[in-house]
């Protein structure tokens, strides 16, 4: 869950095959399916990446506001997630929220435990060039 005063984009090829997988996976893993499922529907849909935009591929630091942890990921999809070597899935309660965030911004999520953690994003580079 993303703070309502958020703009998100997503590049439209990101979100065909996101809302894919939100099929996919429905029945499977409902709740994870389900926060992926919100922040694509409040998503604006654009042609091209703006760099400074959480994308597919982008490395993101972000923190933790409860515990003030700063993280770096690179979001990517279920099938190329690796906690230890810093990729995290789109399909994660933390993942789904970053997508479309900038710098600055904060996002929502909740945790294991069903509390919210806001998350704030510090930087992002863009996905490098295929």
């Amino acid at each position: 869950m993303t703070d309502a005063k958020t703009h998100t984009t997503i590049i439209a090829d990101d979100y065909d095959r996101l809302a894919e997988l939100v099929e996919l996976t429905k029945t499977t893993m409902p709740e994870l399916s389900f926060y992926l499922k919100q922040e694509l529907d409040r998503a604006t849909i654009v042609t091209a990446a703006d760099p400074s935009s959480v994308q597919m591929g982008s490395t993101v630091r972000f923190r933790d506001d409860a515990t003030a942890k700063v993280r770096d990921i690179q979001l990517v999809y279920p099938g190329d997630s690796d906690m230890g070597g810093g990729r995290l899935s789109v399909l994660t309660p933390v993942g789904s929220a970053l997508l479309g965030q900038q710098a600055g911004t904060t996002a929502s999520c909740r945790d294991a435990a069903g509390r919210t953690r806001s998350l704030t994003v510090v930087a992002v580079h863009p996905p490098p060039q295929s």
